[in-house]
């Protein structure tokens, strides 16, 4: 029996905007999962305490799913509250009973696969999932590791019923900040989030003050 191909795509979604809508979609097209899992991180380790609190992350991540086929919301960190690390992550989603009959995927990024064996238990968590890499601007696969480069798939030869394969999608790169965002830098958010968590951003008034620290 096959297995659910499954893509986790997990980050501070701080907030949710295109560049990650278009590479939700492009994986999608590109049939490489079968669904696609949104996580939005309790405490990520690398990175600054988010703006937007836990439900309105979470909020705006089951909007997403509301209006996009094939990816669903996936609350296990924000509900564990505590320090995650992918590994962890992964290994406890692959012994829920949820997931018994899947095979995982990671979404991450140019930039974040060019650090990967910095990662806790790098090398164990690539060989139980396989690494979808989105393109960055100004990052590009000549900065990878030898041994990232090894696993290297054309994305004709994936294989999403195996594992420890590293295959980059051909996505349009979108040079999008969040923290931009959240500093209103930007003068259309229109141009930068889909509509409805444009709206649902301004309905909450959640980067209002974070602007105001930027002034």
């Amino acid at each position: 029996m096959n297995k659910l191909a499954i893509g986790i795509f997990g980050g501070t979604f701080d907030p949710f905007h295109n560049g990650h809508l278009q590479l939700l979609r492009s994986v999608l097209n590109s049939r490489l999962t079968d669904r696609i899992f949104l996580m939005p991180n309790y405490i990520p380790p690398h990175k600054p305490q988010p703006v937007a609190n836990d439900q309105q992350r979470l909020a705006m991540i089951n909007l997403v799913c509301k209006h996009e086929n094939q990816i669903y919301p996936l609350d296990y960190e924000i509900k564990k509250k505590s320090v995650s690390y992918t590994y962890e992550t992964i290994s406890e989603l692959q012994n829920n009973p949820q997931f018994l009959n899947c095979s995982f995927s990671l979404l991450i990024g140019m930039d974040s696969l060019i650090n990967f064996l910095s990662w806790f238990e790098a090398e164990e968590l690539l060989n139980s999932v396989n690494l979808i890499v989105a393109r960055r601007p100004h990052y590009t696969p000549d900065r990878m590791d030898r041994k990232l480069l090894a696993r290297m798939t054309d994305v004709s030869d994936f294989n999403k019923q195996a594992t420890g394969q590293i295959v980059m999608i051909d996505n349009q790169e979108i040079d999008i900040s969040s923290s931009e965002i959240r500093s209103r830098r930007y003068n259309d958010l229109k141009k930068i989030v889909p509509d409805y968590i444009n709206e649902y951003i301004n309905k909450q008034n959640i980067y209002n003050k974070e602007a105001a620290k930027q002034k």
